[in-house]
């Protein structure tokens, strides 16, 4: 029996992504449970679950969206990139709904 080390390869797109935001900030994400959304033809990366089927997700460039399954506009950008979204995410969880009523 042979040990595999089994790494989710969409974390590294995701770091690369966050590339500017220090270990602190990236500890009040969802890192490693990260996976690849796609929507209309635009890949996007899992940054925190709110567990009730929606998202706050990153694209390759860091720009932070909020994913919305049931709403019209599914997808919504809300910052243009990580340091922006981490001045409205202070990591408290309580905080996501505000953010994805944005």
């Amino acid at each position: 029996i042979k040990n595999f080390k089994l790494e989710n390869p969409d974390v590294k797109n995701v770091l690369k992504a966050l590339k500017n935001i220090n270990e602190e900030k990236l500890n009040l994400l969802d890192i490693e449970n990260t996976f690849e959304i796609e929507i209309d033809e635009k890949i996007f990366y899992v940054i925190l679950d709110t567990e009730d089927g929606n998202y706050i997700v990153t694209d390759k460039k860091g720009t932070i969206y909020r994913l919305i399954h049931d709403h019209k506009e599914v997808v919504k950008k809300i910052a243009e990139n990580p340091a922006k979204f981490f001045k409205i995410y202070n990591g408290q969880k309580s905080e996501i709904e505000k953010i994805m009523n944005t």
